[in-house]
């Protein structure tokens, strides 16, 4: 753990040690899921502690929920990086293409609340992938806007528009699917 060197604090180091004793199994297991390789889930490992330790003054502002998410974060996207790396099918247009699509209305998730009401929106989130139930949860259920969330998840502000845009239609469409069912 070399890593630890860099931090000239004894209590953050104590608390990066803290953050790598809790996380280290969850980083290797997602890492393996996602690129299907125990070496270079290892790789994701380190250097998901590197940005751990670059990020730590926000990640220790950060609740118990939100540290998981941010984590889980860093995870994904590091493991999703070298994943991208190794096929080269690197996009840097990714967000210049995201930044241009608009947010849904907003006025059609208000009616869905008012007619659903706010339990049903709760567990309407719950049925999202993972990569949008983030988003949504931290946008309609702890009212965090689209710059919060990005800087929550480690994401590019479109990025978290686009993810809240995917997550209402499918929202809509499974709450319409409960009124006529």
């Amino acid at each position: 753990m070399n890593w630890i060197a860099t931090i000239d604090s004894n209590e953050e180091r104590i608390k990066i040690e803290e953050l790598y004793k809790k996380y280290r199994g969850l980083i290797v297991y997602m890492a393996i899921q996602i690129l299907k390789d125990k070496d270079l889930a290892e790789d994701v490992l380190s250097d998901s502690i590197i940005k751990i330790i670059r990020h730590r003054k926000k990640i220790f502002e950060l609740n118990c929920y939100q540290e998981r998410l941010y984590i889980v974060n860093i995870i994904k996207t590091t493991s999703l990086d070298l994943l991208k790396k190794m096929k080269n099918n690197i996009s840097d247009d990714t967000d210049e293409i995201l930044a241009t699509m608009p947010d849904s209305d907003n006025a059609v998730l208000d009616e869905l609340v008012a007619k659903e009401g706010y339990e049903a929106i709760k567990e309407a989130i719950k049925t999202l992938p993972d990569s949008l139930k983030d988003v949504a949860y931290l946008n309609l259920i702890c009212e965090h806007s689209h710059e919060e969330i990005a800087e929550i998840l480690g994401i590019s502000n479109a990025a978290s528009k686009m993810r809240l845009t995917r997550a209402k239609k499918i929202m809509r469409e499974a709450l319409k699917g409960g009124e006529n069912g």
